[in-house]
C-alpha cells in the first residue's frame, strides 16, 4: 500500500519503479501528483480510494500492464493524460462523483473494452479522452435522477472524445448531457 512516496527531488512519486505490481493508494492521499506512478512497467492492479479527489496529469501514463483499475466514489477529477497509453487496461468504472475526464485521459488504451459510467449522469468528457481505444465496445452513462452534490452545469462531450474507437457498438450518453461537438466520433 502506498501511503506517501517521494522521489529524491521531494515530489510525491514512485514513477518508473519496475518492481511494483499492485498499488493500493492509502486513504491519507488526497490527490495523485502528475506523473507520480508513470512508467511503472509491471503494475497490473490499481485501487484509488474514496478519499482521493484528483488524479493529476499523466499520473499513470505509460503503465502498459495495468489491467484492473478501481476508482472509488470520491474522485472528482481525472486530469489530462492520466491513464494515457495504459495499453492493457480492459475495463474502467467511472463513479458518480467524477465531474471531469480530462483531455486524452484514456487515449491509446488499446485493450479497453468497456467504460461503465452508469453511476454517473453528468460529466465533462474532454477532447480525445478515449481516442484510439480501438477495442472499446461500450460506453454507458446513466439517466438516473442526479444528486445535486455532484451535478455539473456544463455536462459536455468534447471534440474527438471517441475518435478511432472503431469497435464501439453501444453508446449511451446521459439525458443530462447539454451538448457535444459534431466530431465526437
Amino acid at each position: 500500500m502506498i501511503h506517501e512516496a517521494k522521489d529524491s527531488d521531494g515530489t510525491r512519486s514512485i514513477s518508473n519503479q519496475s518492481n511494483a505490481v499492485q498499488i493500493e493508494i492509502g486513504t491519507n492521499v488526497l490527490s495523485i501528483d502528475s506523473s507520480a506512478l508513470s512508467g511503472c512497467s509491471n503494475l497490473t492492479c490499481v485501487t484509488i480510494p474514496n478519499t482521493t479527489s484528483k488524479i493529476n496529469c499523466s499520473a499513470f501514463r505509460n503503465d502498459y500492464n495495468i489491467k484492473m483499475l478501481k476508482i472509488d466514489a470520491g474522485v472528482l477529477y481525472i486530469e489530462k493524460n492520466a491513464f494515457q497509453s495504459c495499453s492493457s487496461l480492459e475495463h474502467v468504472i467511472i463513479p458518480n462523483t467524477v465531474k471531469n475526464i480530462g483531455n486524452n485521459a484514456f487515449q491509446d488504451c488499446t485493450s479497453l473494452k468497456e467504460v461503465d459510467a452508469t453511476a454517473n449522469i453528468n460529466v465533462v468528457i474532454g477532447a480525445y479522452a478515449f481516442q484510439n481505444c480501438v477495442n472499446l465496445e461500450s460506453f454507458v452513462m446513466s439517466d438516473a435522477e442526479y444528486d445535486p452534490a455532484y451535478y455539473v452545469d456544463d455536462c459536455f462531450i468534447e471534440n474527438g472524445a471517441f475518435k478511432n474507437c472503431t469497435k464501439l457498438k453501444t453508446v449511451h450518453f446521459s439525458k443530462y448531457v447539454r451538448g457535444y461537438n459534431t466530431s465526437v466520433f
